[in-house]
């Protein structure tokens, strides 16, 4: 739950001071657990030796019998998915099988798209490990921020073998959550980019397609990136825009007759609210969107499917075809016609998990006079219409001990002349269901970023929420009786020091139509 970015420095060999130890423990808060077996870190290797431990033993904490096959170039490749690190010093553990086979002559590199690799330090003849087992840190003179790192074998080993043999690693330095941009050399010759590189403008094309895509690419996991409209010019064609993704060696510089659904590219058209991949034709598929409208891309690697969302609503699964690595892209022909990043941090936020079959909203817990809807298939809350007083939700899990937390997606968030908006936070079990923050319950208000405990009043607290997107995380301390609350991922520090349980997790709201999603961490 801190804030990122945040640096780490090394001790010793196989300290716990590292950057993979911190996500493995989700920043010391639970029990370490194989981060690349939780989907946290991504590893691969060029092979395998059939008696070989899976690749993720690189990151795991045993010394084990972790081995490419014999071969010229071999590698190991960790990648940070939605974070990157600017090193310091890294550290190699050799495998568990002999005191030989160590490492003699390879590269440590970085990279941010796994196909452009920079070589950190370069080692010849380092005899730094002699034994099966031992660890060794080099330290780094790096400037630069990288997702991935590659542990490259350009020589024989210490047995003059080209096995590549690694059972640990680890890295130090500073870590960052992943900033989505757009790409300065992979616009149309009429698109302008902001000084931000958050949004990007049509200047002029007399109607043509005009391209812009992201700096950084996807290819592994979930995630969930949104785009908002920040102006619909007039055209010609209607069209209008396309949101969607496009493979990694698209055509740089996108032409009249280039656009997202071309190329073996998926998009989302805006005018018609249809779909295109490898045609230039809409298929029907969801609602029409325009000017301030927030539009989600869903991405599941692992099931290869994209899914759209618009203001918060899924629009449905597009497409079950998803082959990475790709970049966000979009298409518009009006002139200034602009698109943003939704987000202010432009983080890429991890696909919310499904919550199909898991209960969350208590259907049964609601006032005796309640305009909430509760759709327990997709885990959301919709104010029907309350005449803007306040409708609240409690969810069926009730938290009691350790370090738990949740989260609360705003899926739509309607005008409403309480400027308080949304409510966010924990309940006792007897809530009369009035407001988030009364009746000693604990709320973080979304339209002060104020807090509440047993009063109508906001003190102040944190950063305002309640736009379409927004995840407000809250963690449950018990052990030390403290609140936290997280928006999009950035700490907004604790809240209260006086949390007691049984609690549950809970959200008020006051607009006509406004909904909210729960997610409930495993």
């Amino acid at each position: 739950n801190e804030q990122l970015p945040k640096n780490f420095v090394h001790q010793a060999p196989l300290d716990e001071n590292g950057v993979v130890h911190y996500i493995a423990t989700l920043g010391h808060t639970q029990q370490w657990v194989n981060p690349a077996k939780a989907g946290l870190i991504k590893v691969t290797a060029s092979s395998l030796m059939n008696d070989s431990t899976p690749a993720t033993a690189v990151v795991g904490h045993d010394v084990v019998r972790c081995v490419t096959r014999p071969e010229a170039n071999s590698w190991f490749i960790i990648d940070f998915v939605d974070k990157c690190v600017k090193p310091t010093a890294y550290m190699l553990r050799h495998y568990a099988s002999w005191d030989v086979e160590a490492l003699r002559n390879w590269d440590f590199q970085g990279s941010n798209d796994g196909y452009n690799w920079e070589t950190l330090r370069k080692h010849q003849n380092d005899e730094s490990l002699q034994q099966k087992g031992q660890a060794f840190i080099w330290p780094l003179n790096v400037e630069s921020f990288y997702r991935m790192f590659r542990v490259l074998q350009w020589g024989p080993n210490s047995n003059q073998h080209n096995y590549l043999a690694l059972s640990g690693f680890e890295i130090y330095g500073t870590l960052a959550q992943r900033r989505m941009s757009w790409s300065s050399d992979r616009l149309s010759e009429h698109v302008s980019i902001s000084q931000d590189q958050l949004a990007v403008t049509n200047s002029g094309s007399d109607d043509k397609w005009q391209m812009a895509m992201s700096e950084q690419t996807l290819d592994a996991g979930k995630k969930m990136l949104s785009l908002r409209i920040k102006y619909d010019a007039a055209t010609s064609n209607t069209w209008r825009f396309i949101i969607g993704v496009v493979p990694a060696k698209f055509p740089r510089k996108g032409k009249a007759k280039e656009w997202v659904g071309a190329h073996g590219s998926w998009g989302y058209i805006a005018g018609t609210g249809g779909k295109c991949h490898n045609v230039a034709k809409s298929q029907p598929y969801g609602h029409k969107y325009g000017a301030d409208d927030v539009v989600s891309v869903a991405l599941d690697f692992d099931e290869r499917t994209i899914e759209f969302f618009k203001n918060g609503r899924t629009q449905g699964v597009a497409f079950r075809n998803l082959q990475g690595p790709v970049r966000l892209a979009v298409s518009f022909t009006g002139t200034e016609s602009s698109v943003s990043f939704a987000d202010s941090a432009s983080l890429m936020r991890p696909l919310p998990r499904g919550v199909s079959g898991v209960p969350t909203w208590d259907p049964t817990r609601k006032a005796r006079v309640s305009s909430i809807l509760i759709d327990e298939k997709e885990g959301i809350a919709t104010n029907r219409g309350s005449r803007d007083k306040w409708q609240s939700v409690m969810s069926v899990r009730k938290f009691t001990s350790g370090v738990q937390r949740f989260s609360v997606e705003i899926m739509c968030s309607p005008p409403t002349p309480n400027n308080w908006k949304f409510i966010v936070g924990v309940v006792r079990e007897n809530f009369p269901l009035t407001w988030v923050g009364a009746a000693e319950s604990w709320g973080y208000i979304g339209g002060t970023g104020g807090k509440c405990y047993s009063v109508g009043s906001s003190t102040p607290y944190g950063r305002p929420f309640g736009r379409v997107g927004d995840m407000i995380t809250v963690t449950m301390d018990f052990d030390n009786g403290q609140l936290s609350f997280a928006v999009n991922g950035v700490d907004m520090g604790v809240a209260f020091e006086n949390l007691v349980a049984p609690v549950y997790a809970a959200a008020s709201m006051t607009g006509t139509g406004a909904a909210v999603r729960l997610h409930l961490d495993d």
